[in-house]
């Protein structure tokens, strides 16, 4: 079984919460992915201007490649655009805040 951690600037990062990914044909669970918590979130964010100025010289068809593989991961995984729209929502208010503090 196959078990991918989270992907951040650049490298895999493992977490102790996963998550079972299951064959939408089978039922049958395929691998497991980590979690990300507060500390990979942060990390993310904050690698995120770094990663956007290396996408910035990738040519837009490949960066649009990239992102459709991304949402049929995450539609793979069950979370469909309505799941992803609510956890950015909440990724957006929880940075807000901690900026204001």
């Amino acid at each position: 079984m196959e078990s991918r951690g989270c992907f951040i600037n650049g490298g895999w990062v493992s977490t102790t919460e996963r998550l079972a990914v299951m064959s939408p044909w089978s039922g049958e669970t395929v691998g497991e992915v980590s979690l990300a918590g507060p500390g990979e979130w942060e990390a993310a964010i904050t690698a995120a201007p770094k990663v956007a100025a290396t996408l910035s010289r990738i040519y837009s068809q490949e960066r649009r490649g990239m992102l459709e593989a991304m949402v049929a991961g995450v539609e793979a995984l069950g979370l469909g655009r309505e799941g992803v729209r609510q956890a950015m929502e909440e990724l957006t208010n929880i940075r807000f805040v901690a900026l204001k503090v």
